[in-house]
């Protein structure tokens, strides 16, 4: 996790290796919970963007078969 397997965390004690174990396992659940929350945003922005295309489309296919049945 420490670079490329370059550096390697070498632990003095229990102490130290449980503290190296809980930092790295609080990282990874930060890190999860980021990416978690990126991907809910753009699913958001995906789906309301698709909705407003959506609706844009409706109205303008209304519009047209109003105009072809001469209404308004």
């Amino acid at each position: 996790m420490i670079g490329f397997g370059d550096i390697a965390p070498e632990p003095a004690n229990l102490l130290s290796s449980v503290s190296m174990l809980l930092y790295f396992a609080i990282g990874n659940i930060v890190i999860q919970a980021m990416l978690i929350c990126i991907c809910y945003h753009i699913q958001r922005v995906h789906l309301v963007l698709l909705k407003m295309y959506l609706y844009k489309l409706h109205c303008y296919a209304i519009k047209k078969i109003n105009e072809a049945r001469g209404t308004e």
